[in-house]
């Protein structure tokens, strides 16, 4: 069995509730939390008939979630919504699969970050992913963030939504993406073109847009590899933003309509 998620945050819920790669899903709730998932999203009627779930007293939901995640090695944190969904992890998939897939498609929407550490960054950004359809968001083995509680509270659901790859060596992966003619595109301060979204809508093919570390950006070594380096234009002293700010603006140049 894989790894069990702890998904809080009622938008996280039921959008895991609706989806069917999410496996032995149970629900632990107090009356209250139920109610406003309900009143929220009237179709949970329906998907709450076929997962187990337990209904608790809201003192004993507290010290029940707090030693579940104590269990799990998670930091302990108050519920606000009263309600807790575990589920089997969603399958990572690796770079074959992404080279095999790119293949095949065309005018997909990938997003690559490059050790982005920092949970509400990277639920930020999976979140705005999500809202411009992105179809694979490619993340590094190491050195980048967990999905964990928190994470999903953040991140509204957005990650049943978006496939998930896990890759070892990025500068391989970014060398084979141009090889299979995908556009990748790498976001940085240091670049002399600004973005332009005429310029990357009318490109034809797939499309890869990396952002890199919150405090460095995307590494030295990665960026001599990219062959599309762009900036975010800026008139006044502050050259950089917020990796999950650039990656909005960078998204709606990218890939909105």
């Amino acid at each position: 069995m894989n790894e069990i998620d702890f998904i809080i945050g009622l938008h996280s819920i039921y959008h895991a509730l609706k989806n069917p790669k999410r496996l032995n899903k149970k629900i632990i709730t107090t009356e209250d939390g139920l109610a406003q998932l309900q009143k929220k999203y009237p179709d949970t009627h329906q998907l709450l008939k076929s997962i187990p779930v337990e209904k608790l007293a809201t003192d004993k939901f507290q010290s029940v979630t707090d030693q579940m995640f104590l269990k799990a090695g998670h930091k302990v944190r108050r519920i606000t919504s009263g309600m807790l969904l575990t589920a089997e992890a969603i399958d990572e998939l690796d770079v074959n699969f992404l080279y095999d897939y790119v293949i095949d498609k065309d005018n997909l929407k990938i997003l690559c970050l490059d050790q982005v550490t920092d949970i509400q960054n990277a639920a930020g950004i999976y979140r705005t992913a999500a809202f411009y359809n992105v179809d694979i968001i490619i993340l590094p083995k190491r050195g980048s963030f967990a999905f964990n509680p928190g994470f999903y509270r953040i991140s509204s659901g957005a990650v049943e939504h978006i496939m998930t790859v896990r890759c070892s060596n990025f500068i391989k992966m970014v060398n084979k993406l141009q090889e299979l003619d995908v556009h990748v595109i790498g976001l940085t301060e240091h670049a002399e073109q600004a973005i332009d979204s005429q310029a990357i809508r009318a490109l034809k093919g797939n499309k890869c847009l990396i952002l890199g570390a919150e405090e460095t950006g995307i590494s030295h070594a990665l960026l001599r590899v990219i062959k599309n380096q762009l900036a975010l234009p800026t008139t006044s002293q502050i050259q950089s933003l917020n990796v999950s700010v650039a990656a909005a603006l960078a998204l709606e140049k990218s890939f909105g309509s």
